[in-house]
């Protein structure tokens, strides 16, 4: 699933300006604004998110959350992948292009933190918005 593709082009284009690559500083103590950031993510799950469902998701997180090692991080990508295929719509494809396109980044223990911070941001507003 590397490298630049259709869904990950398409899922980055919520993220204006550089809030894209602000996703993962989001858990530093000199973290850039969070208003931008935080309504950048809001629009992404409020556009693309009826593609997963939110217990897919759920599951998703609660490996995330429990990851203390951003190394072993990595090892979410295989099943990120299996989740995308079984769900099989256009939707998925995007979260999960955009989910594992930031894993691949994560290389630290603040890098860890902000994803688990936007993993949770994502589920919240997916159960807000998509709520069935």
């Amino acid at each position: 699933m590397s490298g630049t593709n259709p869904e990950l082009t398409r899922a980055k284009s919520y993220f204006k300006g550089n809030t894209y690559g602000q996703l993962l500083s989001m858990a530093k103590k000199d973290a850039p604004p969070l208003k931008d950031i935080v309504q950048a993510i809001e629009e992404f799950v409020k556009g693309e998110g009826r593609g997963i469902t939110t217990s897919q998701l759920r599951n998703i997180f609660a490996k995330v959350k429990s990851e203390q090692d951003a190394n072993r991080l990595q090892l979410m990508r295989p099943v990120l992948a299996y989740t995308a295929a079984r769900q099989g719509t256009q939707g998925a494809k995007i979260i999960i292009a955009l989910l594992d396109d930031l894993i691949q980044q994560v290389s630290d223990d603040n890098q860890l933190k902000s994803f688990k911070a936007f993993m949770e941001s994502v589920v919240g507003y997916h159960k807000f918005h998509h709520p069935k």
